[in-house]
């Protein structure tokens, strides 16, 4: 490890840790983008939900269906009701935190969640008291979203000290071998 093409080494492992967690924060948060299951509110829609566990429903502001942009500013009133497969009503309460996400065109507060037992066919409605009108909003349903985002952003973090790490030790090892090198060299004249 003599040679100066290891400082060239040295910087293609940083590149490369560095490129392999950016490639992991657009690759992991694209699918989380692409799961998510909406509703144009108020309304309601029948969603298969795949999995038992605690599903997060999102306000999007600005969000998208159909190619079409809708931007809801004030949903306060908006209350959503689910029901099971069979019928019985499924709790719905606030997120003990805040989650909030945006990529693209989209961005997201978490606004509801609910847990179910088992997987089925799920009816989500949403809608202001009374009949009340307001703006149309943009819900969006996600299961497993903060572990996901957590992990996708500790292999990002990961791959990027990898790559800083190795890179910096490919570099110190080369260059302390240069200097003794140099050392033996001059000693030998």
């Amino acid at each position: 490890m003599t040679s100066r093409a290891w400082y060239g080494v040295a910087v293609i492992v940083l590149l490369a840790g560095l490129g392999a967690a950016g490639w992991t924060m657009w690759h992991g948060l694209g699918g989380m983008a692409g799961s998510f299951m909406h509703l144009l509110a108020p309304a309601s829609a029948t969603f298969d939900l795949a999995e038992a566990g605690t599903y997060t429903i999102f306000h999007e502001s600005p969000g998208v269906i159909d190619g079409k942009t809708y931007v809801s500013s004030n949903i306060s009133g908006l209350t959503v009701k689910i029901t099971g497969p069979g019928g019985e009503p499924v709790p719905v309460a606030r997120p003990s935190g805040k989650s909030t996400y945006s990529y693209g065109s989209r961005e997201g507060v978490s606004f509801q969640i609910f847990t179910i037992a088992s997987p089925g066919q799920y009816r989500i409605s949403a809608a202001y008291p009374n009949g009340k009108s307001g703006d149309p909003a943009v819900l969006a349903v996600e299961h497993g979203f903060g572990v996901r985002l957590l992990f996708t952003v500790l292999q990002a973090v990961g791959f990027g000290i990898v790559g800083a790490v190795g890179g910096l030790v490919i570099f110190l090892v080369t260059f302390i071998r240069r200097a003794r090198q140099r050392r033996r060299l001059a000693a030998a004249r």
